[in-house]
């Protein structure tokens, strides 16, 4: 019989990866030891995915009332330091009308990264009179490097890379929020 004829059926009887921890893997009866690094980095994986705060949801949106009209963007909303630092990494994919509203309680000088993000992204600085400051356009995925805009910002809309040249978004672009709660926005 070959090799893989053999390990077919140990594969079969593998337990599924979810809810299993380091340990189990390590102590898997039968696995060969890639597989046990490879179980062992995924339940790492999934278990730093699991420890962040999921944003708001309910119905939040932002309007943006652009050069091409107003759009409407559904938006999770994000009020604390855990959930800011999460923000949308992670992520495959994100809906075409979608996006994360990141809100501050001060106006100030804010700067994103792509860390452990997928998607490519639009970063949208919104000032405290709620009209655009700034654009980051098309962040690239997966990066450290640093995404600001002169002046301060009080909220951060991120949305799919491209939206703001599609919309004609722009330094004073009004925006208006619909749903959003800003009670215990974290410093």
């Amino acid at each position: 019989m070959s090799r893989l004829g053999l390990l077919l059926p140990l594969l079969w009887a593998q337990p599924s990866c979810t809810g299993s921890t380091p340990a189990d893997a390590s102590t898997s009866p039968g696995l060969h030891p890639a597989q046990k690094r490879a179980q062992s980095r995924q339940t790492d994986a999934e278990a730093d995915r699991g420890r962040a705060p999921t944003p708001e949801l309910g119905g939040s949106t932002v309007t943006l009332h652009a050069v091409e009209g107003d759009v409407v963007v559904k938006v999770e909303v994000v009020k604390t330091q855990d959930m800011r630092g999460r923000g949308l990494m992670y992520r495959e994919r994100m809906a075409q009308d979608a996006g994360m509203l990141f809100l501050f309680r001060e106006p100030e000088h804010q700067t994103f990264w792509m860390r452990n993000t997928y998607i490519p992204l639009d970063m949208i600085f919104i000032g405290a009179d709620q009209r655009v400051v700034g654009v980051a356009q098309n962040a690239a995925p997966r990066t450290d490097t640093t995404r600001q805009v002169d002046g301060d910002s009080q909220y951060v809309l991120e949305v799919n890379a491209g939206f703001a040249r599609r919309w004609g978004v722009g330094p004073g672009t009004l925006v208006e929020f619909g749903g959003v709660d800003e009670t215990g926005v974290d410093p």
